[in-house]
């Protein structure tokens, strides 16, 4: 993100199937994903999962507690 506070991940599904994305991660420090749109401003707060319907798209922000 341009003020430092994660990265932006572009997610995109593309065998044209709904599809399940779960977040997982690993190292002991305490993440938060938020789906934002391609302007960075949040749509949906603290996700665990997601879900993609054919060829959608769909932009998270994943950023340390």
């Amino acid at each position: 993100t341009e003020d430092g506070s994660g990265i932006v991940c572009h997610l995109r599904e593309v065998d044209g199937k709904k599809t399940d994305v779960s977040f997982e991660f690993q190292g002991g420090k305490s993440h938060r994903i938020d789906e934002v749109s391609v302007l960075g401003n949040v749509l949906v707060e603290k996700l665990d999962s997601l879900s993609l319907g054919p060829f959608e798209v769909k932009f998270v922000r994943v950023s340390t507690d």
